[in-house]
């Protein structure tokens, strides 16, 4: 039976009116698989050999079971944001004379046919190889193993069992921040409860049993949850969720373009996908923390690194939910045609909206002052950059992106093809290249302080041309416009 699901699978994609750009997807996919899996092995074996050299008196096994429990909280994470349920077309396979339990058995065997299990799975395996050969107890390392394995697929199914509970994960990543606040400062040290648990597998290898009985438990729970709601009307129908209206009269002043602004603003909060853009935007504000942290002191102690850092602090929403403009729209983009409005109207909605929300995270990131007042007129000046620059190649990528978007299915990492093409890939490149390799020339034959002042000095040229730029952009679009309405209207 799992052939025959296969094999309707394997019809679905060549019989696909977007074959050929599918096709060169899955080319791309497969390259960034072999590049990745070479990394993964690499991995598996300097995680051996690289404790070995650094720290020759340490047990390298139990070293490595120190770290595991934050490598499952990361694994668990990135599961939720990044690898959605798998597609498997369930409705009209029901109406069939297929047995539900063998449908909902293939069904749950693709929950763990995704990128993060494969590349975590070649990692500890590889990993277990070289241990089999330097450890003593060879029955204690595949023990290990088994437990490790028993872990990852039990958290596969728990996140699938809660992707849709923002709850759930909001409680993940608290714990998560908790459990690191606590080590940081003594209370708490996870590592060695880790350690202590997993090398106790290795020391006992009958306790794998625990963590098999685990795996066993939720599976049982994750089968018989959606087994009992297996049917056409139950929970495969499209899911229909109580609409939150939202007045946004404020935005009026904006005249014409405030409808478009509303209606952006309306859709993030009420689907899933520009929702999740939107989220994972705050993410960058974290990542920030991180890059100036371990930066020093110094205004440029890593020019690229602070850089790239900066530039994602405020431009996270911009770069999320600008790569795939006009796409968002996509589902009702005949709609808007077909209404008495100007493209520029249109145009200035999607500006105003990225704009608006680099704006607000320069105001989120002042606790970066704690930073130096350097670090933050850095952040300060590629804001101002994306402003003026950055969000007008944004809306010049749109024009190249033809591909529709669905708002309530979540982005999945080496499986979206929406908003990939080469032009818009290297107007991608250039939006991160071009202000590094302006500030870099600029500190290099003058000095920081003129790195930034031009940066500033090209952002807000480009808010001074802003009525040339949009002019000249919505041209582009009105060239295209017949040509976004019929790729949009074609069905994934």
């Amino acid at each position: 039976m799992n052939k025959y699901f296969i094999s309707l699978e394997i019809k679905e994609f060549f019989r696909s009116p977007r074959f050929a750009k599918r096709l060169f997807v899955k080319i791309i996919t497969f390259i960034a698989y072999l590049y990745f899996s070479a990394l993964a092995i690499m991995f598996g074996i300097g995680a051996y050999y690289g404790v070995k050299e650094e720290l020759p008196d340490e047990n390298v096994l139990l070293f490595g079971s120190r770290y595991l429990m934050y490598f499952f909280f990361v694994f668990f994470v990135l599961y939720l944001f990044f690898n959605p349920s798998p597609s498997l077309k369930v409705r009209s396979l029901m109406i069939l004379p297929i047995k539900k339990k063998k449908i909902l058995n293939y069904f749950l065997l693709k929950l763990h046919l995704n990128y993060l299990s494969f590349f975590s799975l070649l990692a500890f395996i590889t990993y277990t190889i070289v241990l089999f050969f330097n450890e003593d107890s060879s029955i204690g390392v595949v023990a290990w193993l088994l437990s490790v394995l028993a872990v990852i697929f039990s958290l596969v199914f728990i996140a699938y069992l809660a992707e849709k509970s923002y709850l759930f994960i909001a409680i993940v990543l608290f714990l998560l921040g908790t459990i690191i606040g606590l080590k940081h400062y003594g209370y708490l040290d996870i590592t060695a409860i880790s350690g202590d648990l997993f090398y106790s597998v290795y020391l006992a290898p009958w306790k794998v049993i625990f963590f098999v009985i685990g795996l066993c438990a939720v599976f049982y729970f994750t089968y018989h949850s959606i087994l009992s709601r297996f049917y056409i009307d139950g929970a495969m129908r499209l899911k229909t969720e109580k609409v939150m209206d939202v007045k946004l009269n404020w935005l009026d002043r904006f005249g014409t373009t405030a409808v478009f602004l509303k209606n952006d603003i309306r859709m993030i909060i009420r689907n899933k996908r520009p929702r999740n853009a939107a989220l994972f935007s705050f993410y960058f504000l974290f990542y920030g923390f991180w890059v100036f942290n371990l930066s020093g002191d110094s205004i440029t102690g890593n020019v690229f690194k602070e850089l790239f850092g900066g530039m994602l602090i405020t431009g996270g929403f911009l770069f999320n939910f600008g790569n795939f403009v006009p796409g968002w729209d996509s589902e009702y983009y005949r709609l808007f045609m077909s209404q008495n409005v100007k493209y520029r109207q249109y145009l200035e909605s999607k500006w105003w909206l990225m704009s608006g929300s680099v704006i607000f995270f320069l105001i989120l990131s002042l606790p970066f002052l704690y930073f130096g007042l350097g670090k933050y007129l850095l952040i300060l000046a590629l804001a101002i950059f994306n402003i003026g620059f950055n969000s007008y190649l944004v809306l010049v990528g749109g024009v190249f992106n033809d591909n529709p978007v669905r708002l309530n299915e979540k982005v999945r990492a080496f499986q979206n093809s929406g908003g990939f093409n080469f032009k818009t890939m290297i107007l991608g490149i250039l939006r991160l290249i071009i202000p590094i390799l302006i500030y870099y020339f600029a500190k290099k034959y003058f000095s920081a302080k003129i790195g930034l002042m031009m940066l500033f000095i090209i952002g807000v040229i480009g808010l001074l041309l802003k009525s040339i730029i949009m002019e000249y952009i919505e041209g582009l679009y009105v060239k295209r416009k017949y040509s976004l309405l019929e790729s949009f209207a074609k069905e994934e």
